[in-house]
């Protein structure tokens, strides 16, 4: 089952997670015993996914301090002692912030003394990652979120050709084939790059506009208007572009694709392009799920706490 977070349709200070209770039994490879935390720190923000037994049980999001990461790792802690689940027997975390790393003593104080499992660009190419293929890809380019990513959707549509587009930050486009291999993608500005024309020019400043927002009539007959037109229509151009241009590619049609929406602004995009794509699965979870399906298949390799896959 795929976890649908419906929200108010408002725009970009909306487009973040916050506590999201989801269903038990969405998840089928951890062993019974298991307690999980899979983290995915990102550029804006750190996801952390607690998961017991066959259970994905909440997603907390905090801000990611590149600056200082030790103010990201207090503010998790404070978060988590009030939590009533703070007990796990493994950690698995995928990074884009390389300095994350350097902080493994502090996760294992946080989370206990237990396994720390790492994706990063050193690792991912000596991970187990089921049947998903990155062999054509530039070896240790792959974000770690993305390849998260790919393995979480091929793992819930497994047999299905996908396209996983993650539209928070920065938005990516993932091709992955029926068999699991994967294709390459597309990397373009996120929303909040269309947004910073509001945000970064005197004029526009003296309007409330949001990206998401539909504009009421097309042409635009009046500065506003056409700022909403602008910033609507442009990102809805965006991923609509960006999608016609990767099925042509690889010569799939729309109907036999399976669309992935996931990161910050999924719920959003996916209704700007409903009309065109009403076929998309929206899951805001689809990083920390990829990376537990990614702690299952690895977890054996880990005989004692503080080892890294070999």
């Amino acid at each position: 089952m795929l976890c649908v977070v419906l929200r108010k349709p408002v725009g970009l200070e909306d487009c973040q997670l916050t506590r999201i209770p989801v269903a038990k039994g969405e998840s089928g490879l951890l062993n019974r015993e298991t307690r999980l935390y899979a983290i995915d720190i990102g550029n804006s923000f750190t996801k952390v996914g607690y998961f017991q037994s066959e259970a994905r049980l909440a997603l907390d999001v905090f801000p990611t301090d590149k600056a200082d990461f030790c103010v990201t790792l207090t503010e998790m802690e404070n978060y988590l002692l009030k939590t009533e689940h703070r007990q796990a027997d493994g950690l698995v975390i995928s990074s884009v912030v390389p300095m994350a790393r350097t902080w493994e003593g502090e996760f294992q104080r946080i989370f206990g003394n237990v396994p720390i499992l790492w994706l990063d660009r050193g690792t991912m190419h000596t991970l187990n990652l089921g049947p998903v293929d990155l062999s054509r890809y530039a070896p240790r380019e792959l974000g770690t979120d993305r390849v998260a990513d790919i393995v979480g959707g091929h793992m819930a549509f497994p047999g299905r050709n996908t396209l996983i587009c993650d539209l928070g930050t920065t938005s990516t486009f993932d091709l992955v084939d029926r068999a699991g291999v994967y294709l390459g993608g597309a990397i373009c500005p996120g929303p909040r790059k269309f947004q910073a024309l509001v945000d970064t020019t005197q004029a526009a400043q003296l309007y409330q506009v949001d990206v998401f927002h539909a504009p009421s009539g097309t042409p635009g007959l009046s500065t506003q208007a056409c700022l909403e037109n602008g910033l609507y229509y442009g990102y809805r151009g965006v991923i609509l572009e960006m999608i016609d241009m990767l099925l042509k590619s690889v010569s799939w049609r729309v109907a036999e694709t399976c669309f992935i929406f996931t990161g910050g602004c999924a719920l959003h995009a996916a209704a700007m392009v409903a009309d065109r794509i009403p076929q998309v699965q929206v899951n805001t979870e689809l990083t920390v799920n990829g990376l537990q399906h990614i702690w299952a298949l690895n977890a054996p390799v880990h005989s004692a706490v503080g080892n890294h896959p070999v």
